[in-house]
């Protein structure tokens, strides 16, 4: 674990930030110590948690930020490369007629892969960078409906959602539980996503998640190392597709 995913994990329980019970290297930790010291947080080892005199909550967020206005860093939206967004487009198999969301950054290459399979079609699109800087809202074909895919909640409405998350560990996580609700039954989904859930110690929220993607009968393709590296920061990634059953069944 790097320093910025043991914050990810940490959770604000009143005035402490407590870091997940997972193993952490002292020499990580000593460093995590000196951070939060700066910031008015004191360690205490027997809550596992730095204590605070007051909520720090909104300090938890500044840490984790490159910029305090910034709740996700700026590099975890590296634009992906534009054949693994060719791949993405391919494995959705497009007709069409589909209802489509695509969730990127409004450059994001997974548009004109779009209009190179299917060059007719309308589709929707949730902005979760709104830093950078690209033409695809110029295109009377993209609809932006969101720039909080969380706080999207239209119902199973879409026969496609193509994705590249914000690639934060467990981040990702949230992102694609969320899609799969958009998605009409028989619907597919096709997503970048880190592979944190496959190293040896476990989150809950990774153990979930793992076990949900084997009881979906997700399809795996890791990519290649070095994908998606910014700032020496290399981050293990895959392609997650998976369809949702015709009939409901939980």
């Amino acid at each position: 674990m790097t320093e910025i995913q043991i914050l990810i994990e940490a959770k604000v329980e009143g005035n402490i930030i407590k870091l997940a019970e997972v193993d952490i290297e002292e020499k990580k930790l000593n460093k995590l110590r000196n951070r939060l010291n700066k910031v008015g947080g004191r360690w205490n080892k027997k809550l596992n948690g730095f204590v605070f005199r007051k909520d720090p909550t909104e300090t938890l967020k500044n840490l984790i930020s490159d910029n305090p206005s910034t709740s996700i860093p700026r590099f975890h939206h590296k634009q992906m490369p534009h054949s693994i967004a060719y791949k993405l487009v391919s494995l959705a198999e497009l007709f069409f007629d589909d209802k489509v969301l695509v969730i990127d950054s409004n450059d994001s290459p997974i548009f004109r892969c779009i209009k190179r399979v299917q060059p007719d079609l309308t589709f929707d699109f949730c902005e979760i960078d709104t830093t950078a800087t690209g033409n695809g809202l110029t295109d009377p074909k993209v609809r932006k409906v969101s720039t909080n895919l969380q706080e999207y909640q239209p119902g199973e409405i879409y026969d496609i959602v193509l994705a590249k998350p914000p690639l934060l560990k467990n981040v990702d996580i949230d992102y694609i539980f969320h899609m799969y609700k958009l998605l009409k039954p028989g619907g597919r989904m096709v997503t970048i996503a880190t592979t944190y859930w496959e190293e040896d110690v476990l989150t809950q929220k990774q153990s979930k998640f793992k076990f949900w993607l084997t009881e979906k009968s997700a399809k795996i393709k890791h990519l290649p190392q070095g994908t998606f590296k910014s700032r020496e920061v290399n981050i293990p990634t895959c392609i997650i597709s998976l369809d949702k059953p015709v009939f409901k069944n939980g």
